[in-house]
């Protein structure tokens, strides 16, 4: 037999076996696979927001297959999503003590565990789990970022700019200004904790981010009160108005205490005129001038400026008060009555008050960092922080 007609039967031979192999193929996918449907169908129910339907077919896809590892690992999330967190870490509990588990899918379980841990409360353990998957360059970004939002949850700002930094050598950019109020809540928290110099080199740190920062200057001068360095924290504080002095109702309660204490009270008049002098209309200054005046006797000065803070903010309480005591004073229950007109009506203002403007929260004090959406520089307008709704404080 020839070499041509060997080679005629090899390739009939190949050929014949190729067509057995399609025969077989194609009567192996006629067979229904109930495992793979389940699993599609509980897919499609995920994205269709149809919870409860697509635990059921996920349910059933593991009954069917077992070594469906990212059907339990859905499974899991909607049980910690039911707040059965419980059950869900005993789920990936199991997972994890499988052998023979690929890279991709370890890590998936790990992740998982973490995140039981969390819901759980057990931040200690989630810690240490979110720390190993940091090493891991597939989960790194992700382990990164849960860190640095426990840090925040924590009050661990120092740790929590850390990881933003690292965060923002993965691509998510941090602002300076943000980045300094980082720096500022992990110097006061230092110096809460009786570390006031380390709270001082914080602070000093966020001032070389935004060299205007207001809440930098503002704790900066709380870090030097706590430390009873007084005139160091009237220095910080006349550096916040000289920055920001459309804030400067934020700082005038200490400086006035601080200047009290030191027996210097007579010169924050000047103060109040300097801040006017870059922002005229400041309502804050002019009443700090009325009730400087008021407490010298000097009524025909103070209510002037009394009228001038209503004339910006007909509403201001404390101003409205303070011009009815003096009318009073002065035996003109008349003149009384009419600043007492309408009081009742801005009485629901009594507090100042701020909001985030991202998830709406309130506070009576002012925030650079929302302790409910952990969002920084929501309380602001504009680049310079202003709360986004003041009412005066009686």
């Amino acid at each position: 037999m020839t070499v041509s007609w060997w080679l005629v039967i090899i390739l009939a031979t190949c050929l014949i076996y190729c067509m057995i192999l399609l025969s077989f193929e194609k009567r192996r996918s006629a067979v229904r696979n109930p495992a793979r449907e389940h699993y599609y169908a509980g897919l499609r129910a995920l994205l269709a927001g149809e919870e409860e339907l697509a635990f059921k077919r996920l349910r059933d896809s593991v009954r069917e297959d077992s070594q469906n590892v990212d059907a339990y690992l859905r499974i899991g999330e909607l049980l910690r999503r039911r707040g059965q967190a419980q059950k869900a870490m005993g789920i990936h509990m199991d997972l994890a003590q499988r052998a023979g588990l690929s890279p991709e899918d370890s890590a998936a379980v790990r992740k998982a565990l973490a995140q039981d841990q969390l819901s759980l409360g057990s931040r200690d353990e989630a810690r240490r789990l979110l720390l190993e998957l940091c090493k891991n360059s597939s989960t790194e970004a992700w382990a990164i970022s849960r860190l640095h939002r426990l840090h925040l949850e924590e009050g661990e700002f120092e740790e929590a700019y850390k990881r933003r930094q690292e965060m923002a050598r993965m691509g998510e950019p941090l602002e300076p200004k943000t980045a300094a109020v980082y720096l500022t809540l992990a110097g006061r928290a230092a110096s809460e904790a009786g570390e006031h110099r380390r709270g001082r080199v914080l602070v000093r740190d966020a001032l070389k981010l935004d060299p205007q920062s207001p809440a930098a200057y503002l704790t900066l001068g709380q870090i030097y009160e706590r430390d009873s360095r007084l005139e160091d924290a009237i220095r910080a504080w006349k550096s916040f108005l000289e920055h920001s002095p459309e804030l400067s109702g934020l700082v005038f309660p200490h400086l006035e205490k601080v200047l009290f204490e030191m027996g210097q009270y007579s010169d924050i008049a000047g103060i109040y005129r300097q801040v006017l002098a870059r922002h005229p209309g400041n309502a804050d200054a002019l009443l700090g001038l009325a009730r400087f005046s008021e407490k010298k006797g000097d009524h025909q000065s103070a209510l002037g400026h009394l009228n001038s803070v209503l004339e910006i903010d007909p509403g201001h309480l404390v101003a409205r008060q303070l011009l009815v005591s003096i009318y009073k004073e002065r035996g003109q229950p008349e003149l009384a009555w009419q600043a007492a007109q309408g009081f009742f009506t801005w009485l629901p203002g009594l507090k100042r008050e701020y909001e985030c403007s991202h998830c709406h929260e309130k506070s009576n004090s002012p925030r650079w960092f929302c302790p409910a959406c952990f969002r920084f520089r929501t309380y602001e307008l504009g680049d310079a922080f202003k709360p986004a709704r003041v009412l005066e404080h009686a």
